[in-house]
C-alpha cells in the first residue's frame, strides 16, 4: 500500500468535516429572508425599550466564580465513581485518584 493511501481516509474526512458546515452556512445564507425594517433593525430586550446605556460591565469576580466551580465540579464527577470502586478509603488512594487525571 502506498502512504497516501492510508492517509486518503483522513483527508476525506478532513474536507467532510469541513465542508458541511460551510455548506450549510452557505444554504441558510441563501435562504434567509431579507427585508431589513426599523422594527427588526430595533433593540429589543424583555419587551422594554431600553433606557441609557445598554453596555454593562461585569466584575471579573464573577467569572472566576464560576470557572471555579466548573473546576471543582468536573473534578468531583471524576473522583466519585473511583471512590465507590474503592472500599478502603485512606490519602494514597485520594492521590492516586487526584493525580492521575
Amino acid at each position: 500500500m502506498n502512504v497516501l493511501e492510508n492517509y486518503a481516509f483522513i483527508g476525506i474526512l478532513v474536507a467532510v468535516g469541513i465542508g458541511f458546515p460551510i455548506v450549510g452556512l452557505l444554504v441558510a445564507w441563501i435562504l434567509r429572508p431579507k427585508k431589513p425594517n426599523p422594527i427588526k433593525q430595533s433593540t429589543y430586550e424583555c419587551g422594554i425599550e431600553t433606557m441609557g446605556d445598554t453596555w454593562v460591565q461585569f466584575k471579573a469576580q464573577y467569572y472566576l466564580f464560576a470557572l471555579i466551580f466548573v473546576i471543582f465540579d468536573i473534578e468531583a464527577v471524576f473522583l466519585f465513581p473511583g471512590r465507590s470502586l474503592m472500599a478502603p478509603w485512606s490519602f494514597t488512594h485520594c492521590w492516586k485518584l487526584s493525580s492521575s487525571y
